[in-house]
Parts: structure tokens; sequence; C-alpha cells
């Protein structure tokens, strides 16, 4: 059996949260915490502060007055979403690398950004679990697969092969082929960088919300958020399959099958407006 913890310890330049982020994670956390503390920290980072910047005042948001501080954009959008921003930009310029030719990295990002998407417009729906928790987990979900992409890429190239030769699932050709899969690689890097439980357990147990304990709301969000962007063809996830709904998981989220044409505009609509976050990729 492979040691995934010494495997993911054995690679040395693997990303580590920069310290904004992780003073960010922290500082959040706080009651006494102010939007002047917030900017304070982001300001740190010049690049970082341009990029929240570009997003805030992207479509996606669709501010009709320009937002030309991070205290505003705090005051504005709240903590949990601009912290979201900077996890998501330090995401973004940590996994430009492209490694193996067999893998769309670019098609990647927007599947993920698509199924971020998705994931806020459910929360939003069901009401079922914090909407900036669901989009963050929602973009994160996949993150094992980049891992494989830059250090593992023999086996994802050997996947790879096999997705296209079989027309089969990512997941189901990881499963005859390794000893393990990207969702228990996502599970041990978020854990590494010390994100909320709940966001690591949807990195390892989106494919099978029912097991999830520490948030089966948030694993059928991103269950089903994956499973609506691959239906609408946002971006490539490594294959071109449509998963099977957990009928329980779905039955969590509160929602009728009328509702899901609903969420699918919705989504649309928000993706086509999220060039700001396909710039970052």
């Amino acid at each position: 059996m492979v040691d995934l913890q010494r495997m993911i310890q054995g690679i040395s330049d693997l990303p580590t949260l920069p310290d904004v982020v992780t003073k960010l994670n922290q500082v959040i956390l706080s009651p006494d915490t102010s939007a002047g503390d917030i900017n304070n920290i982001i300001t740190q980072d010049i690049s970082l502060s341009a990029k929240i910047l570009k997003l805030v005042n992207s479509p996606f948001y669709g501010f009709l007055r320009r937002i030309t501080t991070i205290t505003y954009a705090v005051v504005i959008l709240g903590f949990n979403t601009v912290r979201n921003l900077a996890l998501s930009a330090f995401v973004f310029d940590s996994f430009k690398k492209k490694g193996t030719r067999d893998f769309d990295l670019k098609g990647f990002w927007r599947h993920c950004i698509g199924t971020a998407i998705c994931a806020q417009a459910i929360a939003r729906k069901s009401k079922t679990w914090q909407v900036e928790e669901s989009f963050m987990a929602g973009l994160l979900y996949e993150v094992g697969k980049v891992v494989m992409n830059q250090h593992l890429t023999e086996d994802l190239t050997r996947v790879m092969q096999k997705v296209k030769a079989d027309d089969c699932l990512f997941s189901d050709a990881e499963n005859e082929l390794l000893e393990y899969d990207h969702n228990q690689l996502g599970g041990l890097l978020l854990d590494r960088w010390n994100l909320p439980p709940a966001m690591v357990e949807t990195a390892r147990l989106y494919h099978t919300p029912s097991q999830a304990e520490t948030a089966p709301a948030l694993c059928a969000i991103v269950h089903f958020a994956d499973i609506m962007s691959r239906a609408l063809c946002m971006g490539f996830s490594g294959d071109s399959k449509i998963p099977r709904l957990d009928q329980t998981a779905f039955g969590l989220l509160k929602l009728s099958w009328d509702d899901v044409p609903v969420l699918m505009d919705q989504a649309v609509d928000e993706y086509n407006s999220a060039g700001a976050f396909f710039d970052l990729t």
C-alpha cells in the first residue's frame, strides 16, 4: 500500500500557504477583527492586492462603482469572501506548471471554477451550507489532480491514457491502475494547509458523499456541483463522463428537480462573467 503521507512529505516543492493567507485564516476567527486589519495583512503583498481588486471589480461581482481599496472590498463582500479570493489567487499561481501534455490544465481550472460557481448556486438555493465555503470547496475539490500533474506525471499519464482508451471516468481508471487516488492526495494537501476539516473531507469524499461525517451537506453540494458543471461542459475534469448521482446526497440538499434548470441557468450566467478568474489561471 502506498504511504501517501510520506509521498506528500517527499515532494520538496509542494506549495505551502503564504504568510498572508495563513494570517488571514487566523484573524478571521477573531470577533475583534476589522476590515482595516484584513487590509493591513493583504496589502503587504502588492501582487496579491492587485489580483484581489481585479477579481472584485470584474463582471462576476457586478458592482456599479469601482472598488479601489481592500478595506472597501472587505466591507462590501465580507471577510470570508476576500480571504477566499486570496486563497484562490495563491492556488492558481502555485499550480501553473503544465506537467504532462495529456492533461489539459487550463481546461481543468475552468472546470474547477465552474464547479465552484455551481456549488455557490446550490448553497444559496438549498441553504444547507455557507455560500462562501461552498465556492471554495468547489474550487479546491480536485486539487489532487494538479498535484499528480506536476509531481506524479507518470501515474497521471497512465490514467489519462486509460481514460482515453476506455472512455471511462478518471476515478475508475485510478482505481484500476493506482494504489491511491486524487481524492486522497487532495485531502492530504488541504489538511497540510490547515484548511477547515469540512473542506478536507469534501476533497476526500465528494465522489462518495454518503460516507461524509464532518460535513455531509457540503460534500453533497460539491458532489452535485461536479455533476452540474460536467453536464454544462464547463472546462475539462480529465474525462468526458458524468458520474452517477448519489440520491441520498441529493436529498440532503432539500432541492426539487424543478430547481435544477434554474440553478443551471444561474451557473451559466455567472460562469460567463468569470473571465477575471480564468485570467488568473
